[in-house]
């Protein structure tokens, strides 16, 4: 663990310049919770709260409004994919 949610929002922005987007967008995502949507840690930029084992985590890194959420719980060991039925590792397109 020890990964912050500052670090998590960075590697986001990396991944989309590395694509050829420029991300920014506030948040690209947060954790899961009693309350559901938006719950600390949001992962944005700046937000130096720490990942613990047992979080899920909803990322959804968002292009002009659009985006899929995935959801991880972090382990002991790294983060594990909870939503595993559409594979988001490339933008999807929907022309």
């Amino acid at each position: 663990m020890g990964v912050t949610a500052d670090q998590i929002y960075r590697d986001v922005v990396e991944k989309f310049a590395a694509a050829g987007l420029r991300y920014t967008t506030i948040l690209a995502g947060h954790s899961v919770g009693c309350w559901w949507h938006q719950q600390e840690p949001i992962i944005a930029r700046g937000n130096m709260r720490r990942l613990e084992e047992g979080m899920v985590i909803a990322m959804e890194p968002h292009v002009n409004h659009w985006h899929i959420q995935d959801m991880f719980v972090i382990r002991k060991d790294g983060p594990a994919l909870l939503s595993s039925k559409l594979n988001t590792d490339e933008l999807i397109s929907a022309s």
